[in-house]
């Protein structure tokens, strides 16, 4: 995108002349007939390899002692995704900006729900939230372009996590492009403002398509098409779902093809032990 194209989510362009359509649901949005991924201007070539082992951690903290709002779905997103995924989750006081720093160089997917603070003016100044448990619980983005992130995927389950300002020659300069600077290859932010329990539903969708093996412009595709024909009407304006987008390497996260791994760990010792059983009762 160039220019304000930037704040734009172009899934929730309309392809016909349907304005008359009384209700969001039936409305001929491009995300009905394209994936649509995104591209900043200028970034580092960090494209890394599908993996065939997925190594999680989620991170929810606790605003008790701040004067942000708690997110309770964001609680709820995160023990889930630890569930399907079988990594970590950080909630509540755990969910500290030490315990971020210690772990994103082991995970090959960092999952953050929680807020930012956005900084339009100055955007190195933007801030990820994390648990108050000391003075230093805020990621600004300028520490992000001094640090060394080797996940394949982050995604940033906050509000206006890909917003920032719009720089000539350079795009929108925002928390999520600061992850792309340290290393990530490919983010998953928000445009604006988002709600908490569609957030969590669309998130968790993603996933559940992502470890089927689709490319994340087509994992988000599903898992916003399911949203939209599931939830309640009053959920099915774009506002609640054409925030989320996926930035930079579109590649699968998880490679799901028939590998060498299966035949030597899983087939061969079941045909090993058919063979043994009838052996035995034959000579039985």
């Amino acid at each position: 995108p160039f220019g304000d194209l930037n704040q734009i989510s172009f899934e929730s362009l309309i392809t016909k002349n349907d304005f008359e359509v009384n209700d969001f649901y039936n409305l001929s949005y491009l995300i009905k007939e394209k994936c649509i991924s995104y591209h900043y201007t200028s970034t580092p070539s960090n494209i890394k390899q599908t993996k065939n082992k997925i190594n999680f951690i989620g991170i929810a903290p606790s605003y008790s002692k701040t004067s942000l709002p708690e997110l309770p779905f964001a609680e709820k997103e995160i023990k889930k995704l630890k569930t399907l995924l079988n990594g970590k989750s950080y909630l509540k006081e755990e969910a500290s900006l030490k315990n971020f720093k210690e772990n994103i160089r082991n995970n090959n997917i960092i999952h953050f729900a929680g807020h930012t603070i956005i900084d339009n003016d100055v955007p190195l100044n933007s801030n990820l939230v994390f648990t108050k448990d000391s003075f230093n619980y805020k990621l600004p983005a300028y520490d992000l372009y001094n640090m060394k992130i080797n996940a394949s995927l982050i995604v940033l389950s906050a509000c206006n996590s890909g917003l920032g300002k719009i720089k000539k020659g350079e795009g929108m300069m925002s928390l999520a492009r600061g992850f792309s600077y340290a290393g990530c290859p490919s983010i998953t932010s928000t445009l604006w403002s988002v709600s908490d329990k569609p957030t969590k539903d669309i998130v968790l969708l993603y996933y559940k398509y992502l470890l089927k093996g689709l490319k994340k412009s087509e994992a988000l595709r599903k898992a916003k098409l399911d949203y939209i024909d599931k939830s309640n009407p009053q959920l099915h304006p774009p506002f609640y779902w054409s925030s989320i987008i996926t930035i930079g390497d579109n590649s699968p996260l998880y490679n799901v093809n028939f590998s060498y791994s299966l035949i030597i760990y899983i087939i061969i010792p079941l045909i090993l032990l058919t063979g043994i059983y009838f052996y035995y009762f034959k000579r039985k």
